[in-house]
């Protein structure tokens, strides 16, 4: 992950006018790994399963990113 000063010297070189970058904890805690997985699902996930048709083959990829989490 980039830092910080990465980031602004990033920001610098566009053309916006005003840029503030600032670092910020974003951890979430989850009771489980489904929990995880539905949130990870959502924003991360779901472009892939969907150009996946069989309900079968969508949860063999699925589970496969889950597995690390257990």
């Amino acid at each position: 992950m980039p830092t910080i000063e990465e980031y602004k010297s990033l920001a610098k070189d566009s053309n916006f006018a005003n840029i503030d970058v600032w670092g910020e904890n974003a951890d979430r805690y989850f009771d489980n790994v489904d929990e995880m997985t539905r949130w990870i699902d959502q924003p991360s996930l779901v472009h892939f399963l969907k150009q996946i048709d069989d309900e079968k083959d969508r949860k063999i990829f699925r589970d496969k990113d889950t597995k690390f989490f257990k």
